[in-house]
């Protein structure tokens, strides 16, 4: 799979069959836009793409209901593994910058999609804006198609238990702790990966030795509190843990971070990256009165853990 970070990069491409949107947590309906491009590309003998906007810069210009920077699902890294694991053969993850956002629709469409990236057809949600102030939508996008030589195949919303999956939900139910709900419309639990840093000990010295990740500002992240979930180690393998996501007021920690205590493991991860899938809530993070309590607190929290697995 081939990714260009820049419009710079791009010399005429061979002809495409592009996935258009931006697939944040790249959830079933965004995979089905993409399976559908692949597949197309396969049949007509052309390049498979997939065109969206880097996950740092789309989010700085994107504003959530309360005016506050809005949060991504996945990261760039993770969004780019999935797209290779899909069979995408080209990803044009640019830059959100200001030459391409004052671009109109037509001059969107001309100059990016069909100059730059040889654009035969492309497959998008019904719901996919595009150009100045998000002006184009799919019907423009059809007329553009139907004038300048290209396919445009818009699929209807995909639903789950009579809901839109959107990645909006998905933030709702992944930021209010709803794990197990937010899994059935992101069609996979969700995980987050990071490089494991070194810690304060405390937990070793009282059994219970974690990985720590220090959270991105700009993911999406859990409701604080305690989790039943799995680590997927450096080698693939997946372990079951509990997570503590937020701060430690027991010991005067004021400090977010994602501890995660994996069960029966002995090894040394410091500077590794691993992947944490969220499974279930188990409890508000507490200030106990001393470390003895929260000692047989967290020995209550992994016989929940173990429990949840066996009747997984």
């Amino acid at each position: 799979m081939k990714v260009y970070k820049s419009i710079e990069e791009i010399d005429r491409t061979e002809p495409c069959s592009i996935a258009l949107g931006t697939f944040d947590g790249v959830h079933p309906g965004h995979r089905l836009v993409i399976g559908h491009a692949v597949e197309s590309a396969k049949e007509r003998g052309i390049k498979s793409a997939v065109f969206t906007f880097s996950t740092e810069s789309r989010l700085q210009k994107k504003k959530n209901a309360e005016g506050k920077q809005a949060k991504g699902l996945i990261s760039e890294d993770e969004k780019l593994r999935i797209f290779s694991e899909l069979g995408v053969g080209y990803v044009f993850d640019l830059p959100f910058e200001e030459s391409i956002s004052l671009l109109s629709p037509r001059e969107f469409t001309e100059k990016l999609l069909i100059g730059k990236f040889n654009m035969r057809e492309c497959f998008c949600g019904f719901n996919y804006r595009f150009g100045f102030k998000a002006e184009g939508d799919v019907e423009m996008l059809s007329g553009l198609g139907r004038e300048l030589g290209f396919d445009v195949n818009v699929l209807s919303e995909l639903k789950i238990e009579n809901e839109t999956v959107s990645s909006t939900l998905i933030r709702e139910l992944v930021s209010e702790g709803k794990l197990e709900e937010a899994a059935k419309f992101l069609g996979t639990p969700y995980s987050y990966s990071g490089i494991v840093v070194h810690g304060d000990g405390n937990g070793s010295s009282f059994g219970y030795a974690t990985c720590n990740l220090v959270p991105l500002e700009e993911l999406c992240l859990p409701k604080e509190g305690v989790y039943a979930g799995e680590c997927r180690l450096p080698d693939g393998k997946k372990r079951a843990c509990m997570i503590n996501l937020g701060s430690k007021p027991t010991l005067g920690k004021e400090e977010r971070l994602i501890e995660v205590h994996i069960l029966d493991y002995e090894g040394d991860l410091y500077g590794k990256t691993i992947t944490v899938f969220f499974y279930k809530r188990l409890r508000d993070i507490v200030r106990f009165s001393n470390v003895g309590q929260l000692k047989e607190r967290l020995i209550k929290d992994e016989a929940e853990v173990r429990s949840y697995f066996k009747g997984r």
